[in-house]
């Protein structure tokens, strides 16, 4: 996926007097990708969470939390 993300400065105000577009490039990552990922880079899974306040992980998850450390 790809879009662009906009960033609004504003005066005291509220007026906008910057704004900046940046680029945004995103793709997914299925799980299994990215356990070899981590595993070619050397990294161990130390536990996988289905949110962040630590759910479990059961692959209907809408963010999925990666907690890993070099090998």
């Amino acid at each position: 996926m790809s879009g662009n993300w906009k960033f609004d400065t504003l005066d005291d105000n509220g007026e906008i007097i910057e704004t900046r577009i940046r680029p945004l490039k995103m793709r997914q990552t299925y799980r299994q990708e990215m356990k070899y990922l981590l595993e070619l880079t050397g990294f161990e899974i130390v536990n996988v969470y289905g949110g962040y306040n630590k759910e479990s992980e059961d692959g209907l998850a809408a963010n999925v939390i990666w907690c890993v450390r070099k090998k």
